[in-house]
C-alpha cells in the first residue's frame, strides 16, 4: 500500500478493529473497492433489431482484505485472533470506513467469518476477510461539516459603527436561489430542514432546475421546525411544534416530491406564500461513489 491507507470496521454492537500499516492488524492487499459490474436488463420483441433496455443497475459488492496479525507473543496473538472472530460475526452487520490521503469513505456490509492460515504462522498469522455489501455505493464522508445553508445572513454593519435605536447587526435572508454542488457519482437524498421564525403560510423547498418541490399546506407558527429526509431507505417527514416531534406527511403539499441532489450543480430555493423572510433552511447530505 502506498501513502496513508487505513480501514476501520465497526459492527452494530459498536465493536471496531483497525487495519493499516502498523501492528497488530496489518493490511497487505484489498480487493473489490473499484467500480462494480453494471447489470443491464433488456427485452427483445418479435422481429426486433437489437434489444430494448428495461433497466440499468449496479451489482452488489464483494470485498476482500488480506493481511496478518503481527505479534511475537503466542497467547496475545490468539487473543487478537479471537477479537477478529468476535467482531466479524456475520450475525451483526457493520460499516467499513476507508481512509486515504484524498478522502474518507464508508460502506455498509456483512462480514464473512475470517480465515486464518495457521500453517504459515511465525510472528505473523495471515488472514483473509471477505465482506458483502448489498448496496455497492460508498458514502463520501470527507467533508466533516456537510451542512449547507439554504438561507443566508446579510451583514448590516457600517464603519464607523453607530448604534442607534432598533439597530440590527445582521438579518437572515431567505428566498434566494442557493447553489448546491454534488461531487459524487450518483444522485442522493439528504436531510432538508425548515425553521419558522415568524408565522408562515405554505412553506416549501423548490428545485429550480427540475421544478420539483416539497412543501407543507397551511399556516405555521413561529418555532415550528420541519425535517424532510429524502435519503433512500430513510425517507420520512416530521414536524416539531415546540413540544414534540410528530409525523408531518399528512400536512405535505399536493405534488410534493422527495427531492434529490443530482450529480453536479443543483439550485434550491425556499418559497412561501406568506412569511418567506422568516423561513430559514439548511441541507445535510453525503455524496455517493461507485468506487474508491
Amino acid at each position: 500500500m502506498a501513502g496513508k491507507e487505513r480501514l476501520t470496521y465497526r459492527n452494530t454492537k459498536g465493536e471496531s478493529i483497525i487495519f493499516g500499516q502498523k501492528p497488530p492488524f496489518l493490511l497487505f492487499n484489498k480487493e473489490g473497492f473499484e467500480k462494480v459490474e453494471t447489470i443491464v436488463t433488456t427485452k427483445k420483441g418479435y422481429g426486433q433489431d437489437g434489444e430494448t433496455v428495461v433497466s440499468v443497475s449496479l451489482d452488489s459488492r464483494e470485498m476482500k482484505l488480506d493481511g496478518a496479525i503481527e505479534e511475537a507473543d503466542h497467547e496475545e496473538m490468539l487473543r487478537y485472533r479471537r477479537t477478529m472472530n468476535r467482531i466479524f460475526n456475520p450475525n451483526y452487520a457493520g460499516t467499513l470506513t476507508y481512509e486515504t490521503d484524498i478522502g474518507t469513505y464508508e460502506i455498509d456490509c456483512i462480514p464473512i467469518t475470517p480465515l486464518f492460515d495457521e500453517g504459515n504462522r511465525t510472528i505473523r498469522l495471515p488472514f483473509t476477510v471477505n465482506l458483502f455489501a448489498a448496496d455497492p455505493k460508498f458514502r463520501d464522508t470527507t467533508l466533516v461539516d456537510g451542512l449547507i445553508p439554504l438561507s443566508t445572513i446579510e451583514p448590516l454593519q457600517e464603519w464607523p459603527l453607530e448604534i442607534v435605536a432598533d439597530y440590527q447587526f445582521a438579518r437572515a435572508v431567505s428566498g434566494e436561489i442557493i447553489q448546491v454542488t454534488n461531487n459524487g457519482d450518483l444522485p442522493t437524498g439528504g436531510l432538508f430542514r425548515l425553521q419558522v421564525s415568524i408565522p408562515v403560510t405554505n412553506p416549501r423547498i423548490y428545485n429550480v432546475l427540475t421544478q420539483e418541490f416539497f412543501g407543507f399546506s397551511g399556516s405555521f407558527a413561529s418555532g415550528t421546525l420541519f425535517e424532510i429526509n429524502t435519503t433512500a431507505r430513510k425517507k420520512s417527514v416530521r414536524k416539531f411544534d415546540g413540544a414534540e416531534w410528530v409525523n408531518a406527511m399528512g400536512e405535505r403539499m399536493t405534488g410534493s416530491t422527495f427531492l434529490q441532489i443530482n450529480e453536479g450543480d443543483n439550485y434550491f430555493q425556499i418559497q412561501a406564500d406568506v412569511g418567506v423572510e422568516g423561513c430559514l433552511g439548511d441541507l445535510t447530505y453525503t455524496p455517493l461513489l461507485i468506487g474508491v
